[in-house]
């Protein structure tokens, strides 16, 4: 019959085609967003490259959830992060800074150099994860807890499971805020940060604290800290009520991204900045 063909059909293609594709798209949506910048659409670039941020984010637990993690997809996924947070983002910025007002030494060859910095930056930090931190958080799993259901919260002083600097689609988030507070409606509730004045030295120094924070020994939180054993994902949880946390959880953030994208992932920035310092605490007491 025609349903069994298809079931067939579907048997036969590999388990890891799915994250792969979810993994390219993300570079697709890269490389558009600096087609958009390059034609002065800055909002659109800024939406495109958010968008790769949640394959991104997106992929890995695809992934895990259909037990397909293989090292094409490594190498592939890291690949890919550097066309889309390191090239992609550090292009827009440029594109967008070079339009505001001339400093007196802040020329368009200082930002072309800086936006070069924060791409070097972004490349050394990929390098260092494949080298040390994915084998770490592969082989120094969460550990469960010590009572059956309860909040993982002793993973927060596992020293093991913190990220050295911040994740490449973080910087690469941090990096274009100040494009999303430009993109920002009047009507939008977060408008009053439109009242800061953005100019060529403030995007000088703004590029190259970020290009440090992602090669910085910073440690920073990882999602990874949510499990509660260490087969768990975040798709996949041995608590119903993890579970059903997490699908409601799901739901109100991609219906936050459709209808308030700027405003959800300018939140996001805010939290991630809000935990480093708390998470610098919760290392030093681990």
């Amino acid at each position: 019959s025609t349903q069994s063909t298809g079931a067939r059909l579907l048997s036969m293609v590999p388990r890891w085609t799915l994250p792969c594709l979810i993994t390219l798209s993300a570079l697709c949506c890269g490389l558009s967003s600096i087609r958009a910048a390059s034609m002065m659409q800055f909002k659109m670039s800024v939406q495109l490259l958010l968008a790769a941020a949640v394959l991104d984010a997106v992929d890995g637990h695809v992934a895990r959830a259909l037990r397909a993690c293989t090292e094409l997809g490594a190498e592939l996924d890291s690949l890919c992060d550097l066309v889309a947070f390191g090239v992609a983002p550090a292009l827009i910025v440029y594109f967008w800074s070079r339009e505001l007002p001339e400093q007196t030494w802040v020329t368009n060859e200082f930002l072309w150099a800086v936006a070069l910095i924060y791409a070097c930056c972004c490349c050394l930090r990929l390098a260092r994860f494949n080298l040390q931190d994915r084998k770490k958080l592969t082989t120094l799993l969460p550990k469960p807890p010590l009572k059956r259901g309860q909040p993982p919260v002793h993973n927060l002083f596992q020293r093991e499971l913190y990220f050295e600097g911040i994740p490449a689609p973080v910087g690469a988030s941090y990096l274009v805020v100040p494009i999303m507070v430009d993109s920002l409606s009047a009507d939008s509730t977060l408008s009053f940060l439109k009242t800061c004045t953005c100019t060529r030295v403030f995007m000088f120094g703004f590029i190259l604290t970020v290009a440090y924070s992602m090669v910085s020994s910073i440690p920073t939180l990882s999602t990874k800290m949510l499990k509660q054993h260490a087969a768990d994902t975040h798709f996949r949880s041995r608590s119903a009520v993890s579970s059903m946390l997490k699908m409601v959880g799901g739901v109100l953030y991609v219906a936050a991204l459709y209808c308030f994208p700027i405003e959800s992932f300018l939140l996001m920035v805010g939290g991630h900045l809000v935990s480093i310092p708390v998470g610098l605490v919760l290392y030093s007491l681990s």
